[in-house]
C-alpha cells in the first residue's frame, strides 16, 4: 500500500460467489494516531422487578409558573446531535443534557437547525424532543435522543417492551425522506438497529413549512419487543436517531420529535421452563438456522428453524431461539445447506445455553458475562487502530467491531463482516487527517481502490453485498 498526502490506495480481493455477492479482504494502508472512547457516566434510569416500568413524556420541560419551555433534559436522558453525517449516533457520554431551542409553531423553513424541545399549539405544556437538520457548514447532520437503562434487580432482564411516539412539528421536502431509527448499545458508544419494529418513516412533503396546528402527525409504535439479556447491575442505552432516510444531504428537513416513552422489563423466571439458546454467529454464514431433537422427540423439534432475532451481551452479539420445555436437546446449527453445518453438541434447556458457532464448530460459552467473542487463531491479534469503516451497515458510527486492525508496515485490515450500501473510511472524530471517500469510479474486483481524502462522496458497494474475508 501507498500513502499519498490527499489520498491511500484501498485493495479489494474479490472471490466470486454470484450476481451479487461476492467475498473480499478488506485493507487500507494509512497513517493515524488512535482514539480511544471515554468511560460512561452513572445517570440514568433504574429498573427493579417491583419497578420494571419507566415513562418519560417531557412535559417536565414546561416552567408551570413562568409559562415557558425549558431547555434542561429530563434526569437520566441525553441528547446528541452529529456536524458530521446523517445516520450517526454519538457517544452517551459526550451527548448534551440540554437542547438548545424551544417552540414548534409555524416554525420558518430556515429555522435554526439543532436540537429542540417543541410544544403542541393546543396544550403548550405538552412537550416532545428533537430537532432541525441541515446542510449548512457546521451544522446540524442527525440528532439523537438518548437514555440510559440499568437493571438494579437481582435477576436479568430478558426483554423490553418499549412504546413512545413521533411527532412531526414541521413538514420536510427532502426527497429521500426521513426516518427515526432506535439503535442499543451496551457500552453507550457503539449502536447497533433495533430493527424494523422500530423504525418509523417519513416520506418526503410537498414543502418545507411549519403549521399553526402541531404536532402536525403523530405515528406511534406500540408494545414493540427488544430482546436482551441485560445482567443484574447492568447498562442498556437506548437511542433514537432523527435522519434523512438516505443519502448525505439532510437539508429541507422535517421537524421530528420523541415523546411518550414508555419502557417496560420483562425479568427472567428462575422457575419458568422458558429458556433460551443463544448462538454467536461467528461463521461466514448469511443465514443461521437450529435443528434440535430431543430425547422424546425422535424426529425432531425445531426441525431447521431461523433466529427469532438478535441480543448483545457483554457486547457479543448472539441469535436467539426459544425453548418452551426443559430437555437434552442435541444441536446442530446450519446455514441451510447440508454442506455447511455443525453438529456434535448436547445441551440441557433447563437453562438459557450460548454457544459459539465458528468455523472451528461449536463451543460452549460458560459465563456469556464475561465472553468477549469468538477470535480465529490463525488470525494476527487484533491492535486497534483507531480507524473504522462507517456507513449504512453501521448507521455511520464509528463501532468497534468495524475498526480495521493494524497489522503493521502500516497495514489495516477489516475481517467478518458483510459489507452493503454506502461507506467511507474515517476516524472517530471525522476528522480531517482520516476521513476517505469516493474518487467517483466504482469498486472494482482485484483492482486497487484509490480513496479521496475530505471528500462528501461515499463509495458505493451499489446492488452488490461483499463478504470481508
Amino acid at each position: 500500500m501507498m500513502l499519498a498526502y490527499n489520498f491511500v490506495y484501498y485493495y479489494f480481493t474479490f472471490k466470486q460467489q454470484s450476481m451479487r455477492k461476492n467475498y473480499l479482504l478488506l485493507c487500507i494502508t494509512l497513517l493515524v494516531s488512535a482514539w480511544w472512547s471515554m468511560p460512561v457516566s452513572a445517570d440514568g434510569l433504574t429498573l427493579t422487578p417491583e419497578n420494571a416500568t419507566v415513562q418519560e413524556n417531557f412535559d417536565g420541560m414546561w416552567d408551570v409558573v413562568a409559562g415557558e419551555a425549558t431547555l434542561t433534559m429530563p434526569t437520566g436522558w441525553r441528547i446528541d446531535r452529529q456536524m458530521d453525517a446523517p445516520r450517526t449516533v454519538g457517544s452517551f457520554e459526550n451527548a448534551n443534557t440540554t437542547v438548545m431551542y424551544s417552540g414548534g409553531i409555524s416554525l420558518a423553513s430556515n429555522a435554526s437547525n439543532g436540537t429542540w424541545n417543541f410544544g403542541s399549539s393546543s396544550v403548550p405544556s405538552d412537550r416532545a424532543i428533537g430537532g432541525l437538520s441541515t446542510t449548512v457548514s457546521g451544522g446540524t447532520r442527525c440528532v439523537s435522543i438518548m437514555t440510559q437503562l440499568t437493571n438494579n434487580g437481582a435477576t436479568d432482564i430478558e426483554s423490553l417492551s418499549i412504546s413512545y411516539d413521533i411527532e412531526k412539528y414541521r413538514n420536510g421536502d427532502n426527497p429521500a425522506g426521513f426516518i427515526v431509527q432506535m439503535y442499543y448499545s451496551t457500552d453507550g458508544t457503539n449502536w447497533i438497529s433495533a430493527g424494523s419494529d422500530f423504525a418509523t418513516s417519513f416520506s418526503p412533503d410537498a414543502s418545507t413549512i411549519g403549521a399553526e396546528v402541531v404536532p402536525i402527525s403523530t405515528t406511534s409504535v406500540s408494545n414493540k419487543v427488544l430482546k436482551t439479556v441485560l445482567a443484574a447491575g447492568g447498562n442498556l442505552y437506548l437511542a433514537w436517531n432523527i435522519s434523512v432516510a438516505s443519502g448525505s444531504s439532510p437539508n429541507k428537513a422535517m421537524g421530528l420529535a420523541l415523546d411518550n416513552v414508555s419502557l417496560t422489563a420483562t425479568y427472567a423466571d428462575p422457575s419458568s421452563e422458558k429458556h433460551y439458546v443463544y448462538a454467536e454467529k461467528a461463521t461466514k454464514w448469511s443465514n443461521l438456522y437450529l435443528y434440535a431433537q430431543g430425547s422424546d422427540e425422535p424426529f425432531g423439534v425445531f426441525p431447521g428453524q431461523q433466529a427469532e432475532g438478535s441480543v448483545l451481551v457483554n457486547g457479543v452479539e448472539y441469535k436467539y431461539f426459544t425453548f418452551t420445555q426443559a430437555d437434552s436437546y442435541a444441536l446442530t446449527f446450519s446455514d441451510g445447506t447440508t454442506a455447511n453445518q455443525f453438529t456434535g453438541i448436547t445441551a440441557n434447556t433447563n437453562q438459557d445455553v450460548y454457544i459459539s458457532v465458528n468455523p472451528e464448530g461449536l463451543q460452549l460459552i460458560s459465563d456469556p458475562q464475561t465472553y468477549t467473542g469468538y477470535v480465529d487463531p490463525s488470525r494476527p491479534p487484533f491492535v486497534a487502530s483507531g480507524i473504522y469503516l462507517r456507513g449504512e451497515v453501521n448507521s455511520w458510527g464509528a463501532n468497534s467491531d468495524w475498526e480495521f486492525s493494524n497489522e503493521g508496515d502500516g497495514t489495516y485490515v477489516l475481517y467478518d463482516k458483510t459489507l452493503t450500501g454506502a461507506f467511507k473510511v474515517a476516524d472517530a472524530n471525522w476528522s480531517s487527517s482520516c476521513n476517505y471517500g469516493s474518487n467517483g469510479s466504482a469498486i472494482m474486483m482485484d483492482t486497487p481502490y484509490s480513496l479521496v481524502s475530505g471528500t462528501d462522496s461515499n463509495i458505493s458497494t451499489g446492488s452488490n453485498s461483499f463478504q470481508c474475508g
